[in-house]
């Protein structure tokens, strides 16, 4: 009753108050950190004014740019990589930008979204990244480990973004021609690759060996799900470049 009636300006109120099991939330989407605090903003504003005794759910939403062609309307893909946060606020307490904006940062930092990216600071990047257990080291010849301080992993995914392959091969000497949405190269394993956002338009998602379109995940084309990072065990078959878990380089080098 009282959402019904209240100031839910870039909300939408979804859901079944019967239905026991989800209930109902307010439903915010943002395409950049400022729209991101108007929503929490309003989400603050809102539990000023509840009722004591009643919370208010609520799910906030990435529109990156890579969200779901196919579903774009419902954000789908962006759902997983965007660092939803839904979470439930009560009556009088007050949500932080930083839970947010750093949910927001992971997936810039992982698909190396820009302008966004650069609405946070060096400094912000390296806090989201030190010690994420998405962050990670690629294996020098010696053994050792680079971990850089501002890249990241997908989460959940075991990969990484095309943008972030990039960079990798980038900084790593690789020769790669092209710009993180669009790179050649030719692999160590003789191969001809090519990448692209273009290719991640439909389902399967699908790279180029040889010329020929390869699916870019074998297990997510079999479900027909959306994939937009490369494995980490085919970037290493392609270009010999092992990356490791942040979580794997501490153990290692601890002895553990």
């Amino acid at each position: 009753k009282y959402l019904r009636q209240a100031d839910c300006r870039g909300f939408i109120l979804r859901g079944d108050v019967n239905d026991f099991y989800n209930g109902i939330w307010l439903e915010g989407g943002f395409a950049d950190r400022r729209e991101l605090r108007a929503l929490v903003d309003r989400l603050n504003a809102l539990a000023a004014d509840c009722p004591r005794g009643v919370g208010i759910p609520y799910w906030l939403k990435y529109k990156h740019p890579l969200r779901s062609p196919l579903k774009a309307d419902k954000y789908d893909f962006g759902d997983t990589l965007a660092r939803d946060t839904s979470s439930w606020l009560k009556a009088g307490e007050k949500l932080s930008y930083d839970k947010c904006e750093r949910n927001m940062l992971e997936a810039l930092i992982d698909l190396r979204y820009e302008p966004s990216l650069r609405d946070f600071t060096d400094a912000e990047i390296r806090s989201v990244v030190q010690g994420n257990n998405w962050s990670f080291g690629v294996t020098q010849s010696d053994g050792s480990y680079k971990v850089y301080d501002d890249l990241l992993l997908g989460r959940g995914s075991d990969g990484m973004s095309l943008p972030t392959a990039y960079e990798v091969m980038k900084r790593s000497g690789y020769q790669v021609s092209g710009t993180p949405q669009r790179f050649a190269f030719r692999g160590t394993d003789g191969h001809n690759y090519e990448f692209s956002d273009s290719y991640l338009s439909t389902l399967p998602c699908w790279y180029l060996k040889d010329g020929q379109r390869v699916p870019l995940d074998e297990y997510a084309a079999k479900r027909g799900d959306y994939c937009c990072h490369i494995s980490l065990k085919l970037f290493k078959e392609m270009t010999g470049i092992e990356c490791v878990y942040y979580a794997r380089v501490e153990r290692k080098n601890s002895g553990r």
